[in-house]
Formats: C-alpha cells, sequence, structure tokens
C-alpha cells in the first residue's frame, strides 16, 4: 500500500480583492500534490471554500 499524502488550502475570505497570494497558494498547494503523486503517493488535494464571509461582510437589512 502506497503512502497516503493529505493537502488543503485555506479558506479565502471576502474582506478584499483577490491578490497574486490567492493565485500562489492554489498553484503552488495544486504542484505539491502533483509531485507527491507521481512519487507514488495516494493523494487527496481539497480546496477550502465558505460562503459565511460573504454574508458577513454585507450590511443588515432593516427590518420594515
Amino acid at each position: 500500500m502506497s503512502q497516503r499524502f493529505y493537502i488543503t488550502t485555506a479558506i479565502p475570505y471576502a474582506n478584499g480583492a483577490p491578490h497574486i497570494g490567492h493565485a500562489y497558494e492554489r498553484i503552488a498547494t495544486d504542484a505539491i500534490q502533483r509531485f507527491m503523486r507521481l512519487d507514488g503517493r495516494e493523494t487527496l488535494f481539497v480546496t477550502a471554500w465558505t460562503n459565511m464571509a460573504s454574508k458577513c461582510s454585507r450590511p443588515p437589512r432593516a427590518k420594515a
């Protein structure tokens, strides 16, 4: 049985515009995961995501 390798990304929050750091993290983790797969390991690559931040960043609605 091959060794298992698990890698994930951080949760991106909607508190600003996307920047090069977001792309770097996804590309770097993808490259690491592909290398580990080529090395014969069983890999699991999970990208984290949340929609909670967008709800928190909106102003509250006034009750009529």
